[in-house]
This record gives structure tokens, sequence and C-alpha cells, in this order.
């Protein structure tokens, strides 16, 4: 079981944790059709099983916070910890030009909506 709970016992965002739902998104993208609903679902019962206990909004709105960071560094010599990741999901994807536009559905806010526009 994980040990990233805080007092209250809701599970804080981590480095670790971090890399797991961007490895976990990595694994299931390949997997799932990213325009399926429960891409989220799937996301979520990963990371539970990982000891994560997130819900399904919290890994929205981490993958949110994660690709507007990713697009803040992206074209630039990058100190983020989680960059090299998220670059190997979305550089592929900008070079195939196969997954464009696939996780746009699943954010509804109209200032921080990820995926190419």
């Amino acid at each position: 079981m994980a040990t990233d709970n805080n007092k209250g016992g809701k599970t804080k965002w981590t480095s670790h944790n971090t890399s797991r739902l961007i490895s976990v998104y990595k694994e299931l993208k390949a997997k799932v059709n990213q325009t399926d609903v429960r891409l989220w679902e799937y996301v979520q019962r990963e990371m539970d099983s990982s000891g994560y206990l997130f819900t399904i909004s919290e890994c929205k709105m981490k993958w949110r916070q994660l690709w507007n960071t990713y697009q803040e560094n992206k074209g630039k010599k990058s100190t983020w910890s989680h960059y090299k990741e998220m670059d190997e999901i979305y550089k592929k994807d900008e070079t195939s030009n196969t997954n464009k536009n696939k996780i746009t559905y699943y954010f509804k806010s109209k200032k921080t909506t990820p995926g190419p526009q």
C-alpha cells in the first residue's frame, strides 16, 4: 500500500504518484480508445490498485495541470521533473499526428483544454 496520505486520510500528489499517473495513462493510452469515456475510470482504478486513492476528478485535474506545465516547458531547456515522461507521450503524438485532439473531450474547461487545438 502506498504511503502518500496526509493526516486527513486524503492522498496528496507527490512526484512518485504523479509519475505513476503518467505511467498508467501512457499504458492505457495504447490500449484504450481515448475517446472512450471510461478511460479515466480505468486510470483511477489502476491508481487505486497501486495504493493511490484518488477520484476520477482528481486524476483528470492532475492531468490537466501536467498538460499545462508541459505546454509551458515545451521547447525550452526544462528542469521540470516530469517533462521527459510527458514529452514521451506528446512528442510522439505530434510526430505521428494520429492522436491529435483525442483527450480534449475529457477537459471541459475552456481556459485549460489540453491537447493540440
